[in-house]
């Protein structure tokens, strides 16, 4: 099987004209697509799945809007799904599908409407913001996350909630294409740009040593070694 390199720049402004891509998930284009990703099994990823569930599937179901949208959990599966996450799985397969491992996650995102981490557990998303925000999707987290990731701001560059009705809210800005999501999406993109890519990570861990190694005498501790 041959790998497929598709090349597309996430920061466009024209987001309407963005080239589309097949992927190796095929999204709906008559549902809002909204994407969970990370290993099922996880604590994390096993978190958001039980929120999701739990919280916010209830109220699209009581509002009436949950047949307009689909979510995807997307992560690679050991052996099988363990009974509690299989539980909701199975509880909500007409609306929640697991699709394992993807090989092409950029178009995936892009392409999406959506990828959420709702957990209120600490550290909400992991190290994964970083890559994600090179793709411009539209984020929907927890506020935890900022514990973490203090530049995320909610309405400017991700949409951030703490309570079930907060995130139906921004549910239905997705749904009705709130005319910001747009803006949102090129604000998100522009964290990577100012301070997440490869040369400012790099920067940062070159700081981080030669912090610890002058100021903390490591050379001598390891010279004595």
């Amino acid at each position: 099987k041959k790998t497929k390199i598709f090349l597309v720049h996430p920061s466009t402004e024209d987001y309407q004209n963005r080239v589309k891509v097949e992927s190796g998930l095929k999204l709906d284009p008559n549902k809002k697509n909204i994407l969970l990703i990370g290993q099922p099994n996880s604590s994390l990823a096993s978190g958001n799945i039980k929120y999701l569930c739990e919280e916010i599937l209830p109220l699209l179901e009581k509002e009436n809007l949950i047949n307009h949208f689909h979510f995807y959990v997307i992560g690679k599966i050991h052996e099988k799904i363990n009974n509690n996450i299989k539980y909701y799985i199975d509880k909500w397969k007409k609306y929640v599908f697991v699709t394992n491992y993807i090989d092409d996650l950029s178009s995936t995102m892009s392409n999406s409407d959506a990828v959420i981490q709702l957990t209120p557990f600490y550290p909400v998303a992991g190290s994964r913001i970083y890559g994600w925000s090179s793709l411009s999707p539209l984020l929907i987290a927890n506020k935890k996350i900022t514990e973490a990731y203090p530049e995320l701001i909610n309405n400017a560059n991700c949409f951030l909630g703490s309570s079930p009705n907060e995130f139906i809210i921004y549910f239905k800005k997705v749904l009705h294409n709130d005319k910001r999501i747009d803006e949102i999406k090129r604000n998100f993109r522009k964290l990577y740009d100012l301070h997440w890519t490869q040369e400012n990570f790099q920067k940062l861990l070159i700081d981080i040593f030669k912090d610890c190694y002058l100021n903390n005498s490591i050379k001598n501790d390891y010279s004595q070694n």
